[in-house]
This record gives structure tokens, C-alpha cells and sequence, in this order.
């Protein structure tokens, strides 16, 4: 059945070629699965400078697609993303799906703390008495509480390729606790969370306490041009990032109502922008004998990675010239159609 779908994928991954899409703008889906387990586990070779983490899985669709990871470390965390992502041309079952992925971390110094997409855990060491030899990982599950962030500062750091944050704000509990962090691309941004873990059956005093943090972010991690924020706290920094390189994205047109009157042609148009990123539209016009040529288009900073959603697009474009009696063909992009006059 999984060969079943792997063939018609790429049979509809060819199709779209043939009709013009590129492949990069073909969309995927992204779903997070719920996370029954997880356990520290013994390496499987002789290597003792890391440990491995086995979770098991349960996704809401039965797609049998493996699940993907993306692991980040950060001075007092660890920073796992487990998820997949689906073309949106695959067909999945309602059935949900099991999986058990089996990581491979680096060592980390105490204490430290694990996040899995939205869970976290301590990381507990203990040593042998009689030995002194590490054993493996205990995790103690903990609740994440979100600092609220009242100020944050982002600075470019070109040489070093990033960025240097500095984060003011509070957090709500009277304990000395560790801020451990996420960072989560989405179609609208980049957000980094910042947290305190403390166990559920954790006390301390309901005062607030400051917070300030001072990190570094690699400049492959941040999309340019586009939205971050710290926890609910939005910068516009890099939306004032210059670019000097552009790619002409041009709108899938579906639909064209040529309108004439008299000696004039307007054209109701209308269609889809293949992604979610906010540029204005450029429309540019030729005509060739009796031959109209209508171009729409965006002009995308080519560093910039925009949300894969589809955004409408509708227009009335008023044609250039005038219009003698007789038969004309009008092309919007990729649509083309005759009309007689």
C-alpha cells in the first residue's frame, strides 16, 4: 500500500511539472503527533559520549510517512521537534498511526532540561557510587510556564552569521529558576519561547521576579524578512532587512471575463498568489498584432521563505490601445482565450 502511495505521488509530482508548476511550490502539510512515552534508552555502540532517546508516537492520520526531527541545543536544554510533513497531494487514512523513533543526543551538563514540541523534561544524572560512571538519563516530567516578555532587542552580527538577543521581562513564581528555550518556525514567523520548568507538584512564592537573558541566535535559524517574536512579543527587525536579488513569482491565473466596450478591453480577473508573503502586485502588458499579452507577477526577495498558503487574487486590468472589429487573443500568464469583437 505505502509503494501504492509513493507511486501516485510521484505520478502527480510529474503531472505538475508538465503544467508548469515548479516544484518548490508544491505544498505540504504539516501535523504534530501526540507523544505516548519517552524514555532514555543505552547507546547501541561502544560510543559513551551520548545517549539515546526512544519516543513513541501517535498520529491522528494514517499516512505511512515517517516522522521527521529536528534537534537544537541550547546552554540548559535540549530542543526536539518531532513531526511530518505530507504533500498535500498525498491521501491519508482516518486511522490513527504508530511510531517509536529512536534519537541519538550529545551529552549535556547538569542540570538540563528536554523539550519535546510542547512537553519538557528534567534530565537527571546520577553517578555510581562505586565507580563514578554516569548512568543513563532519568527524565521527571515538568510543566512549562511561558516568561512574559517586556522587552526584546536584536542586533546583527554579520561576521559571526548572527544574531545577538537581549530579552527583559518577569516571571511570575519567586523560585530561581533555569529559562530553558524553543525555537518554532510557523507560516506566519519564527517564535522563540522562552520558559521555567518547575514539577507539578512544585511551590514557590506567587511573586514576580525579573528576567534577563542574553543569547545568540544563528542567522540560519531566523527567515529573513519575515515576523519574530519572543514569546508574545513581536520584533519588526527583520522586516526592515534590505534585499537587492528578487524572483518574479508569477499568479496562477484560473478565471478571465474579457469586458468590452465600444473600442476598449477590461479583463475580470482572477486567481491565486502560490504563497502567503505580502509583496504588491506588478501587472505588464504587450500587445502583438492582434495578440495580447498580460503579465502578473510579484517580485519575492530571493532569501525570503514565505508561508506555503494560497492567497487570493482578483483584479480588473484595463487593456492598453484600442480595439478595432475582429477576432483577438488575450493570455494572462498561462490562461489564454480569443475573443471577437
Amino acid at each position: 500500500m505505502l509503494y501504492l502511495k509513493i507511486v501516485i505521488c510521484l505520478i502527480s509530482l510529474v503531472l505538475a511539472f508538465l503544467e508548469g508548476y515548479r516544484l518548490d511550490d508544491l505544498r505540504f502539510r504539516r501535523s504534530m503527533p501526540l507523544i505516548e512515552s519517552v524514555e532514555s534508552v543505552a547507546p547501541t555502540s561502544d560510543d559513551t559520549s551520548g545517549w539515546q532517546l526512544r519516543a513513541r508516537l501517535l498520529f491522528a492520520e494514517n499516512c505511512e510517512i515517517e516522522p521527521q526531527s529536528k534537534i537544537a541545543y541550547y546552554t540548559n536544554n535540549i530542543d526536539i521537534q518531532l513531526y511530518r510533513e505530507t504533500p498535500s497531494m498525498f491521501e491519508c487514512g482516518n486511522e490513527k498511526e504508530q511510531f517509536e523513533v529512536l534519537l541519538t543526543l550529545a551529552d549535556v551538563a547538569e542540570p538540563g532540561f528536554l523539550i519535546i514540541n510542547d512537553r519538557a523534561w528534567k534530565i537527571r544524572r546520577a553517578a555510581s557510587s562505586e565507580s563514578g560512571v554516569h548512568s543513563l538519563p532519568g527524565l521527571h516530567e515538568m510543566s512549562l510556564f511561558p516568561v512574559w516578555v517586556d522587552e526584546a532587542n536584536l542586533s546583527a552580527d554579520d561576521e559571526a552569521n548572527q544574531y545577538h538577543l537581549s530579552i527583559r521581562g518577569i516571571q511570575a513564581v519567586g523560585c530561581t529558576l533555569t529559562e530553558i528555550y524553543s525555537l518554532r518556525q510557523s507560516e506566519n514567523g519564527t517564535n522563540l519561547g522562552v520558559y521555567n520548568a518547575m514539577p507539578a507538584d512544585g511551590v514557590c512564592p506567587a511573586v514576580e521576579t525579573p528576567v534577563h537573558e542574553l543569547m545568540a541566535i544563528s542567522a540560519t535559524d531566523l527567515r529573513a524578512d519575515t515576523l519574530f517574536s519572543v514569546n508574545t512579543y513581536v520584533l519588526q527587525a527583520l522586516k526592515e532587512q534590505e534585499v537587492s536579488v528578487s524572483d518574479k513569482v508569477l499568479t496562477n491565473i484560473f478565471r478571465v471575463d474579457v469586458q468590452v466596450k465600444e473600442t476598449q478591453i477590461s479583463l475580470d480577473v482572477a486567481g491565486e498568489h502560490p504563497d502567503g508573503c505580502d509583496y504588491p502586485v506588478i501587472v505588464n502588458q504587450t500587445r502583438r498584432g492582434n495578440t495580447v499579452d498580460v503579465e502578473v507577477y510579484r517580485e519575492v526577495p530571493a532569501d525570503v521563505v514565505c508561508p506555503m498558503i494560497l492567497k487570493p487574487y482578483n483584479d480588473t486590468i484595463a487593456v492598453k490601445g484600442e480595439f478595432e472589429t475582429g477576432q483577438y487573443t488575450i493570455k494572462v500568464n498561462s490562461h489564454t482565450q480569443s475573443v471577437n469583437i
